[in-house]
């Protein structure tokens, strides 16, 4: 997660975005653009977002905002963070399903006057974060790659092997894994194992699945080798770990 503290945070679903005038920043700012038109002036660069794209601007950076005519729906955040975000300035068409039930989230956290809105916020723009870094990150990837990549992560429940990714694929299994590796710094089944271990860790936070039902979740058919794999990952047995997060 990303350690971070929130300055102002702000979803606009029906007014024309409003001026900010031209200024140096000394905080970040994240703004996804949902539906509608809005302009940005970072250092004096134009930036003209469409519905789909965000704006990230770091510190130091200068900013402002021409007043707009027409109604957009957009979410801002202003925080501050001393962990490093790997995200350009301006990234196109980054929103996705998973960004919108962040966004769901946050309508119906600030719907409620909790006392640590703000902690709960800075959690949901840690997440966001994390999946724009991800997608950012794997949108560089060759198609190849994004394929068995986007295969993982629907299948992660199903048997995987090099093999049903050669045919997946129309490619030898050398070759996908090769390309694999260069890209993504890990073989695929590497990944792909490491993708369960991180899928079996938030469900080990739901003490109603056992752990033998947990594995077959996370597409192992064995809850031995699960098991052994967890703890080879982790440190520590999946049951141990499930105690230690739940506090049992």
């Amino acid at each position: 997660m990303i350690n971070l503290k929130i300055h102002y945070s702000f979803h606009n679903t029906t007014t024309p975005p409003h001026e900010i005038s031209h200024h140096l920043m000394s905080y970040c700012e994240l703004t996804l653009v949902l539906d509608g038109h809005m302009e940005y002036y970072v250092d004096g660069v134009h930036t003209a977002l469409e519905t789909g794209d965000a704006i990230f601007i770091p510190p130091k950076h200068f900013r402002s905002r021409p007043a707009a005519n027409t109604p957009c729906n957009y979410i801002s955040f202003n925080f501050k963070t001393d962990d490093e975000i790997n995200l350009p300035i301006y990234i196109k068409s980054i929103v996705n399903n998973e960004s919108l039930l962040i966004v769901n989230l946050f309508d119906k956290i600030t719907g409620h006057f909790y006392s640590d809105n703000n902690e709960k916020i800075a959690h949901l723009l840690s997440c966001l974060i994390l999946l724009l870094e991800d997608r950012v990150r794997t949108g560089k990837f060759s198609p190849l790659t994004q394929k068995i990549i986007s295969h993982i992560n629907k299948n992660l429940t199903s048997k995987i092997t090099l093999a049903s990714i050669s045919r997946m694929t129309h490619f030898s299994a050398v070759y996908c894994d090769t390309v694999f590796g260069r890209e993504v710094g890990q073989p695929i089944i590497d990944f792909l194992i490491t993708k369960r271990i991180e899928q079996a860790k938030k469900l080990l936070m739901d003490q109603t699945i056992p752990l033998q039902k947990l594995s077959e979740l996370v597409g192992f058919e064995d809850y031995n080798y699960f098991s052994r794999v967890f703890k080879k990952r982790v440190g520590m047995p999946p049951s141990t770990y499930r105690k230690i997060m739940l506090n049992v």
